[in-house]
């Protein structure tokens, strides 16, 4: 199963920015990250981190933020 599919499953709402930033938005809550680690279990990503005033692309909802150095 894809990280995309186990977001999808588990009911999260992701911006998939990779092609142009190397960067996902997956809409969620602080209390969101052990369950958002495991969906990208396996994953090379740099960094994780919460936005809790979002941004433009999440519409300033809160979500985590989660870049990738190049490969994913």
């Amino acid at each position: 199963m894809t990280f995309e599919e186990k977001l999808d499953e588990n009911g999260f709402e992701f911006i998939d920015n990779r092609a142009t930033a190397n960067l996902i938005w997956i809409i969620g809550s602080k209390d969101d990250e052990e369950l958002i680690r495991e969906c990208l279990d396996g994953l090379k990503f740099r960094s994780m981190h919460f936005e809790k005033r979002g941004a433009f692309r999440t519409g300033n909802r809160p979500a985590w933020l989660v870049s990738f150095s190049g490969g994913y």
